[in-house]
């Protein structure tokens, strides 16, 4: 869970794809980093849930290696990791 938000954050929520041009990411992570879709999915929001694919020179690249994740799952694992003795009934 927590390597997804770590890939998310270093790709899209800094930024760090769109203005860094390293030659590890391609155009599709480039436009996602830049992008970052919202969704709403079984009572759960999430980001990173939409794959962008894009073509340019004859060249196609998608964003597949960002993997989605919910905001909310990651805010409860946070709250029982931290604060245990809370009751969520």
């Amino acid at each position: 869970m927590i390597p997804d938000v770590l890939a998310f954050r270093d790709k899209v929520a800094a930024h760090s794809t769109w203005t860094t041009k390293s030659k590890r990411d391609d155009d599709a992570k480039r436009l996602a980093s830049i992008l970052p879709p919202l969704s709403f999915s079984s009572d759960r929001f999430f980001v990173g849930a939409s794959t962008i694919t894009v073509r340019r020179g004859g060249k196609v690249s998608n964003s597949q290696a960002i993997k989605p994740w919910s905001l909310t799952e990651v805010h409860e694992a946070l709250i029982e990791r931290y604060w245990p003795e809370l009751d969520r009934s």
